[in-house]
């Protein structure tokens, strides 16, 4: 009985030491670490992080900021970072570019009818987006320049630069 808990003491020790040495092994230093001809960079992961912070990381791996995209989301904090290429852990030379794409809100569209076209562009502008096409109509009821009608209409979400078509 104590030889056969004694194997399996041995067995999970050894199981446990071969994940453990697995694991530094996935995330072990890149090919010519602390050796300036041949060194190697390894690509942080920045996902999550704030723009600031994912700037900070990269150039202190010695790689540098490459592409800034920016995509509408609603699951990450606008400002924080969603991808990146090339994925974490990989080695690249240094002074590599890491492109990073960073979380912005939508917008909503305000209500800009009944104001006079010059109010419109302002207050669409004020809120991120821009005017359109602007069409002329007639209307005896309302003054001249003023906005008739929207699309899209007021409420509705889009996502920062959306033009607004004004009547």
């Amino acid at each position: 009985m104590q030889a056969k808990l004694r194997f399996l003491s041995t067995a999970f020790l050894l199981l446990i030491l071969g994940l453990i040495l697995s694991t530094n092994a996935a995330f072990a230093a890149c090919p010519g670490a602390g050796d300036p001809a041949t060194a190697t960079a390894t690509v942080p992961n920045v996902v999550g992080k704030t723009q600031a912070a994912a700037t900070t990381d990269i150039s202190a791996a010695g790689l540098v900021i490459g592409t800034v995209t920016q995509q509408v989301t609603t699951v990450y904090t606008a400002g924080n970072i969603i991808s990146q290429s090339p994925v974490p852990t990989t080695c690249r030379n240094p002074g590599t570019s890491v492109n990073i794409t960073v979380a912005i809100s939508p917008v909503t569209v305000p209500n800009v009818v009944g104001l006079s076209q010059s109010a419109a562009t302002t207050t669409l502008t004020s809120a991120g987006l821009a005017v359109g096409a602007v069409t002329t109509q007639n209307n005896t009821t309302v003054p001249p320049g003023t906005v008739l009608s929207q699309n899209p209409l007021a409420g509705a979400t889009a996502n920062p630069g959306t033009t607004v078509a004004l009547v």
